[in-house]
């Protein structure tokens, strides 16, 4: 796990193991927040850039951090979410078809944004595949 990604999922974490949660931003923040993020995306500009707006936005999504091209989003309504704002989204990365994608939104300053695979891939990574090793 990332050092930058640890940092912002182990508050998270501490804060769920203390009995208290995240704030959640209220929907028209939520939104707002998600809507700035992808548009940064698209415009080829890296989410550390979110760090310095008002409120600070964290964004977890690795298709960004792996350099992926976001050509097109679309934001759609609230979703059912636990503990989050759960906002779900269509997005188009360069050269793939769309696909829709749900972005689980919480906390008022910074603003934690994560693609929902993202989080659960990093909570749940004692349960990823390990990599098989060649014999010799």
């Amino acid at each position: 796990m990332s050092r930058r990604l640890a940092s912002i999922l182990i508050p998270v974490l501490v804060a769920g193991c203390a009995g208290e949660s995240a704030p959640v931003p209220e929907t028209e923040n939520a939104k707002a927040a998600l809507r700035q993020a992808l548009e940064t995306w698209k415009a080829g500009k890296p989410a550390s850039l979110l760090a310095s707006s008002t409120p600070k936005i964290d964004v977890v999504d690795f298709d960004w951090r792996g350099n992926a091209v976001l050509t097109d989003f679309q934001i759609g309504g609230e979703e059912s979410g636990q503990g989050t704002r759960t906002l779900a989204a269509s997005i188009t990365l360069k050269g793939k078809p769309s696909r829709n994608v749900k972005y689980m939104v919480l906390g008022s300053d910074p603003i934690q944004i994560y693609r929902e695979e993202d989080f659960l891939r990093a909570m749940n990574m004692e349960n990823n595949p390990t990599t098989k090793t060649r014999s010799r």
